[in-house]
């Protein structure tokens, strides 16, 4: 259960962010990098999580996905 409420928001925000830039047909190269980074960090946060079940690594991953959420949407 712990592995979906982590990973399905993520997938999902994926899918939808890239049936949007594929919806507004905008330029996709320039988005990319900026995706990639923005994904990847999300599931870099992740994994980690779900591979090692520490409490340490579990508040370490959950505080860097929130002070990336926060400054995303800053």
């Amino acid at each position: 259960m712990l592995v979906g409420a982590l990973l399905i928001p993520v997938l999902a925000s994926t899918i939808v962010n890239v049936a949007y830039i594929l919806k507004l047909n905008e330029p996709v190269a320039p988005v990319i990098p900026m995706m990639l980074i923005y994904q990847g960090v999300r599931f870099a946060c992740i994994i980690p999580m779900l591979i090692w079940p520490g409490a340490a690594v579990q508040r370490a991953g959950l505080i860097v996905l929130l002070a990336h959420t926060v400054m995303v949407m800053l």
